[in-house]
């Protein structure tokens, strides 16, 4: 399950959100595809539930999208502004 890092700090500009981790200096602007994400994570979300969300919204290519989708992902989680968490048993 993914979702926000609760201790990043963000805020909504314009169609863009801007995101600060409490391990980071600079701030992250997320654009696009990766904006869309960002409001999708706002409770734990499965990543089949993100990505077909996503393609709903045409932020997503069906089917080609998902590589790109995990990268970003991936990337946030690295920034540590999301989670990635288990689902308890």
């Amino acid at each position: 399950m993914y979702g926000r890092d609760p201790s990043a700090l963000w805020r909504r500009v314009g169609a863009d959100v801007v995101v600060l981790s409490s391990a980071a200096n600079d701030p992250l602007t997320l654009v696009g595809l990766s904006a869309g994400l960002w409001r999708l994570l706002s409770m734990p979300t499965d990543l089949g539930s993100i990505r077909d969300e996503l393609e709903q919204e045409g932020l997503l290519v069906r089917g080609t999208g998902s590589r790109e989708l995990e990268r970003i992902l991936t990337l946030l989680v690295l920034l540590n502004v999301v989670r990635n968490e288990a689902v308890p048993a």
